[in-house]
Parts: C-alpha cells; sequence; structure tokens
C-alpha cells in the first residue's frame, strides 16, 4: 500500500521539489515489496541420492589442498531447470558445456547470509558429487549457450594473457 501511495504522490507532485521525495520513496518501497512477494524455491532435505540430467555451466575450481572442486551446473529438477552449486571429488572430470547424469544429495542452501545471497541470484541448492561414479557424461561438452561460450572465451584470454605474462 505505501508503494501505491508514494507513487500516485510523486506523480501528482512531480513538478514540485517533494516530488523527488515521493520518487525516491516509490522506488524503494516497490523493490522492497518485489523482494518479499518473490517466492524462492524450496528444495527439500534429501533422504536419498537422487539423479540428475545437468550441464555444467562454468569452469571447476579447487584449492591445491582440497579433494574437491567446485562448479556451477543447471540441473532438470522435477520438470524445471534450476542453478546449483557442485562439489565434485577431483576425481571426477568437469568441463564447462558438459552435459550428462549426476547422483547425489541436492542440499538446500542454508539461511544463513551466504544461502540467502546464492538463493538471490537462482541457485536453489548444493549437489556433492562424492565418488567418480556420481557423474556420467553423456555427450561432448557443447556451446549451445551464449554464456558457456562467453566463459569459454574469457578463460582462453586469461590462460593467454598468463602465458604472455602481462
Amino acid at each position: 500500500i505505501g508503494a501505491l501511495v508514494c507513487t500516485i504522490a510523486a506523480y501528482l507532485l512531480r513538478t514540485r521539489r517533494e516530488g523527488s521525495l515521493y520518487t525516491a520513496c516509490a522506488i524503494v518501497l516497490c523493490s522492497l515489496t518485489t523482494t518479499l512477494i518473490r517466492n524462492p524455491y524450496s528444495v527439500p532435505t534429501p533422504s536419498a541420492p537422487e539423479t540428475f540430467y545437468a550441464t555444467i555451466t562454468s569452469y571447476p575450481t579447487t584449492t591445491a589442498e582440497s579433494r574437491w572442486q567446485r562448479c556451477d551446473a543447471q540441473v532438470d529438477y522435477r520438470g524445471t531447470k534450476r542453478k546449483i552449486i557442485l562439489h565434485a571429488d577431483t576425481a571426477i572430470t568437469l568441463t564447462i558445456g558438459e552435459r550428462g547424469l549426476l547422483t547425489g544429495y541436492l542440499n538446500p542452501l542454508s539461511e544463513e547470509s551466504y544461502g540467502r545471497l546464492m538463493s538471490r541470484r537462482g541457485y536453489v541448492g548444493e549437489l556433492w558429487a562424492t565418488s567418480p561414479t556420481s557423474w556420467q557424461p553423456t555427450s561432448e561438452p557443447t556451446a549451445k549457450s551464449l554464456q558457456i561460450v562467453g566463459r569459454r572465451m574469457q578463460h582462453a584470454m586469461v590462460e593467454r594473457i598468463e602465458r604472455l605474462g602481462l
């Protein structure tokens, strides 16, 4: 109601100095309203491992002492495509654009600040692929998505800059 009142007041007072204040209030209240109305996708707590059809959408990253690699993936979850954070064993070879069957536990994101941030970015959960048999590629890496093409180009440019020592 406050967003509607501020929007009407801003329109009626658009030629006066107070109109700017009402416009700013209307923008803030409208953005808060859309944030509160937005229904985040929820993921039930897993009881057994599930199998998903997935596409790797980012390059895997890992640290020297870690046995886990992290990347983004898009999974077909109950008939819709959802973004997830994939944690996979380093024994699993992941390539951007690769499609395959992924078996594991899809855990919901935490309710703390990082989980809320990732929910706002469109992620629905984290999946842990704990064994090399968790990932079964079904096709060669594909570049059908502009996002994947862009990330491949960026990765190639970064490697080139590192080789040149710039």
